[in-house]
């Protein structure tokens, strides 16, 4: 019996993607797993209470210490050694540079070093810095390295150093409750909830600069029937990205004229994003850079047709089933959505390509992937 830990802090209420990936694996690794014992490292215990309870070989070890704090590079250590741990695994991207037990790092991406992020004080740019100090340490010192495409591992050898052999690819998947629903349904749900009335164009995720938003709407402002559409842009303000937040895109939004055809949601949950997949014409996604790109799977799985970007992880996720882009060019994006909505038919073939592409892709074959890098580890001599 191996004892595993788990770092689950970032499970909790309102869940990022660090969150949504560490509950779906530790979901699905219960599922596969029932003899090994695993301590999950939380803040919040609320969301994994039920969860222990109905999975014995799973319990909760709660601490103060925040993911990407100093402290934890200096109570972590002491934390693994006190519960005993064979094999931890830093789900959010960080570990102490003090690895007392075998440890291994899951990085997503590292956007730090691929996107210029104005994240900085006094001019010091911190994420790039603190992504090249101690995510490299960190990774180089873990016996192994996940990570959620084959373009992302490229990047960890290119950048942080990482010899390949060390990296294992282990792909995410779209969780059970994105799905095909009823589409009269869903239209209306979306037109109850945030009262969009017209045929619409979706992009779903944040607003940070690398998501290629303001290029969306300048392609949107070209469209030959825009007045017949809605574009329609989830998300919370991330006001902290100071080149392109709220107030830039709705600046673009006023300077393209489509005040009228553009509707800000604010954060969705994920059964509105069910809803909104389902019922959306096409859904865009020109990212400049990705770790895996997961909303565009999700869509997919959604029976959504997807015009996604041309480079990064993106053609590896979207296979043959989407429409791919040059990010930089917004007559290939207008172009593109133009030739979705004014074919019916492709449509419906982008549609059915889409859901078989999603099939190809479970977290029952992900927890099983990362149980095998467990046993490897745990078997590897001190």
């Amino acid at each position: 019996m191996i004892r595993i830990g788990i770092d689950a802090r970032g499970i909790k209420g309102r869940m990022t993607g660090i969150g949504r990936y560490t509950y779906n694996l530790i979901e699905n690794i219960a599922k596969e797993d029932k003899e090994d014992e695993y301590v999950l490292l939380v803040n919040d215990e609320v969301q994994l209470k039920e969860f222990t309870v109905k999975n014995g070989n799973f319990r909760i070890r709660k601490t103060w210490v925040k993911p990407i704090s100093i402290f934890e590079q200096f109570f972590l250590p002491f934390l693994l050694l006190k519960e005993k741990i064979s094999v931890f695994h830093g789900c959010g991207g960080s570990l102490p540079l003090w690895q007392p037990k075998k440890c291994i790092i899951t990085v997503h991406d590292i956007t730090g070093f691929k996107i210029d992020i104005k994240n900085s004080i006094l001019g010091i740019p911190l994420l790039k810095i603190y992504i090249k100090f101690f995510v490299k340490n960190e990774a180089k010192k873990a016996r192994r390295v996940v990570t959620d495409s084959e373009s992302t591992k490229k990047d960890i050898v290119d950048e942080l150093g990482i010899k390949p052999e060390k990296i294992n690819v282990v792909y995410l998947a779209a969780s059970d409750q994105f799905r095909v629903i009823s589409k009269k349904a869903s239209k209306e749900y979306v037109k109850k909830r945030f009262n969009i009335k017209k045929p619409f164009i979706l992009y779903h995720g944040n607003k940070k600069p690398h998501k290629n938003i303001i290029k969306i709407i300048q392609a949107f402002s070209r469209l030959d029937r825009k007045k017949s559409y809605n574009l329609v842009i989830t998300g919370k303000d991330d006001s902290s990205h100071s080149e392109t937040d709220m107030s830039s895109i709705k600046r673009e939004v006023k300077r393209r004229d489509v005040d009228e055809e553009v509707v800000f949601t604010g954060y969705v949950s994920d059964e509105d994003a069910v809803h909104l997949y389902n019922s959306a014409e096409v859904f865009v996604f020109p990212s400049y850079y990705e770790g895996f790109g997961l909303p565009v799977l999700e869509a997919m799985k959604c029976g959504c047709p997807v015009i996604t970007s041309n480079i990064s992880s993106l053609p590896e996720v979207a296979g043959n089933a989407g429409i791919l882009v040059d990010p930089d060019s917004v007559e290939d994006i207008k172009n593109s959505i133009e030739r979705v909505l004014s074919d019916k038919s492709l449509r419906e073939k982008m549609r059915k390509k889409g859901i078989a592409q999603s099939k190809r892709f479970s977290w029952k074959t992900a927890a099983k992937e990362i149980l095998s890098v467990y046993r490897e580890v745990a078997d590897e001599k001190d």
